[in-house]
């Protein structure tokens, strides 16, 4: 905050006490799985039906956030069970693009889609938003695009111009005119399942600096009603008089990493929240 003196500035601010972090945790979240991510024998049989299977379980893992039961997200820990390699491969072994291709060369391709390169990320999640959406046979395309997981979620914003909502993505700005094409409900899909299968990754460690994620209005968080000693079985915490509910949440298992290396490798917190009532 140039201008500002010292002793004014917000802590968040502050970038000795702050850590700004714009991906969502998604780095932090593959550095801690980076020990299971590893290349693993796959089956080169191919499944006709693995389109559908996967759409129809990405729909049934879907849970709801705490207090906005419209706002969904899909568990990282649910996805990565039902996205494996080898689905990856049974699905590039689908598309019209891919499936002529020799089992080697599609092999490699899931591989790429699963892990990344050194040119481009990941784009298994890029993949089954459009799975959703009904339009997975444009993911080749989009990916020659430089689209990855790492423009996920894409936001939807509304142009001056004609005041039509268009996708846009925060790293390569106008750079993706391909999803743009699609008509409008077709767009607003694709922004509600890229929220879904990117929930933020919530990290503490005792001796870091603080974090500030920075999300969109509308984000899902990955938290859910904790059930615990002494709540209600609606998740309530009593309370008199105020014009307000208390509820006791817990971050998804999969959803965080909290650490104290000094007591144990995980802790598990239990966090209140409270929301006023209209």
């Amino acid at each position: 905050m140039a201008g500002v003196p010292e002793k004014h500035k917000f802590v968040i601010d502050d970038p000795r006490k702050v850590l700004v972090v714009r991906d969502r945790g998604e780095a932090n979240y593959r550095e801690t799985q980076s020990v299971l991510h590893v290349p693993r024998p796959i089956s080169t049989s191919v499944d006709s039906n693995v389109l559908d299977s996967v759409a129809n379980k990405l729909d049934r893992a879907l849970i709801s956030c705490f207090l906005e039961c419209h706002n969904k997200f899909v568990p990282r820990a649910t996805f990565d069970e039902i996205v494996t390699q080898q689905i990856v491969f049974q699905i590039v072994s689908n598309l019209q693009g891919y499936k002529d291709k020799d089992s080697t060369t599609r092999h490699e391709i899931a591989l790429k889609i699963y892990y990344g390169d050194h040119n481009q990320g990941p784009s298994r999640k890029l993949l089954c938003v459009l799975l959703q959406i009904e339009r997975v046979g444009e993911f080749e395309e989009l990916t020659q695009q430089g689209m990855s997981d790492d423009c996920l979620p894409l936001l939807m914003e509304q142009s001056n111009i004609d005041r039509e909502f268009r996708l846009h993505c925060r790293l390569h700005k106008g750079k993706h005119t391909r999803i743009n094409g699609f008509r409008p409900y077709v767009r607003e899909q694709f922004a509600q399942w890229s929220r879904r299968l990117t929930p933020p990754f919530i990290v503490w460690e005792p001796d870091s600096k603080h974090k500030h994620y920075v999300l969109e209005q509308g984000d899902p968080l990955p938290m859910v009603r904790d059930d615990g000693d002494g709540v209600g079985a609606d998740g309530m915490m009593p309370e008199e008089g105020g014009f307000s509910e208390v509820t006791r949440v817990r971050i998804d298992a999969s959803g965080g990493r909290f650490t104290d290396h000094a007591v144990s490798p995980v802790v598990k917190y239990g966090l209140y929240v409270r929301s006023f009532l209209e």
